[in-house]
């Protein structure tokens, strides 16, 4: 159960849910914190993005231009991030979790490593990417008001492959 600013009980959990959105949002440099499930993303927009995310890295071999501080990673690197993974953790929008990353095949790590290369040379990620699922956190065994919750932001693993790398 939670309370209200005025000390009202609040039992419903879209009503909690509004609560914690306010006054996180009103604590956010956005209005309004968006979360977004799988089933809302287009499946053409995501693979539209992974074909062209592909083309553009299968380029990257044949570009002699990339600076030496934006060289592309190697799959010794990849595997050793994978390697050092925590598992049962929670995953972000997409539903992949880390045990999955860890489990894929030597040719499936290289096809990550060409996306994640050629993200990295390009400079960004999938705005998708971008997307967290908002979990409140309490801070203390009693909490019952908004302020006793702090928001842990679950992201897509990938991206944060790509961070560690």
């Amino acid at each position: 159960m939670m309370r209200d600013p005025n000390g009202n009980a609040v039992y419903s959990a879209p009503s909690q849910a509004q609560m914690l959105t306010d006054h996180w949002a009103a604590r956010s440099n956005e209005s309004h914190p968006t979360t977004q499930t799988f089933s809302n993303v287009s499946k053409t927009l995501i693979e539209s993005e992974y074909d062209q995310i592909m083309r553009e890295s299968r380029d990257l071999t044949s570009n002699s231009h990339i600076p030496e501080y934006c060289q592309l990673f190697g799959i010794h690197e990849l595997d050793s991030i994978l390697n050092q993974l925590p598992m049962n953790k929670a995953t972000g929008w997409d539903g992949v979790p880390y045990e999955l990353l860890v489990a894929l095949g030597p040719e499936m790590r290289a096809r990550v490593l060409l996306c994640l290369n050629g993200l990295w040379v390009a400079g960004g990620v999938p705005d998708e990417w971008k997307e967290a699922i908002l979990v409140p956190l309490a801070k203390k065994e009693s909490a019952s008001k908004v302020e006793d919750f702090r928001p842990v932001s679950l992201l897509v693993c990938l991206c944060k492959v790509l961070e560690a790398l």
